[in-house]
């Protein structure tokens, strides 16, 4: 069962949520602290921010140290947690989802899947939602 391999890296996936939980404070308090200025100004600042760079640097090394399989998993979680915002059988279903977004993620190499997870805002509250819609 693909919930028992979720089980197996549960530490791993507790310590990419505790990374993007950090990433995702400063990424907040530095939207903050730009409210109202133009997008392209507020992108400039974080990429200016060395506690904002270093932080998101940690979280993409982190999940590189990972094998590509682990990867693959916390991938698959944090649709998990994103998609039951939008689509109510994810939560009837959610094994059956993971597998799915488990078996999409395995058809990607690493570099890929850890680019796509940096990527998004809200990556510990994602991870945090999938396992508790898995019942982790």
């Amino acid at each position: 069962m693909i919930i028992v391999k979720v089980k197996a890296i549960l530490p791993k996936i507790q310590e990419a949520i505790k990374l993007s939980n950090i990433h995702d404070n400063i990424r907040n308090q530095l939207d903050s602290e730009a409210e109202g200025q133009h997008w392209l100004d507020r992108v400039k600042k974080k990429q200016e921010d060395t506690n904002f760079t270093t932080t998101g640097q940690n979280l993409k090394e982190y999940l590189i140290g990972l094998t590509t399989e682990e990867v693959a998993l916390i991938q698959s979680v944090m649709y998990i947690g994103r998609e039951s915002k939008y689509d109510s059988s994810v939560e009837e279903e959610p094994e059956s989802a993971l597998r799915s977004l488990y078996d999409r993620a395995r058809q990607q190499d690493k570099d890929e899947m850890v680019f796509q997870i940096t990527g998004k805002k809200h990556i510990s509250r994602f991870l945090w939602d999938g396992l508790k819609i898995l019942g982790l």
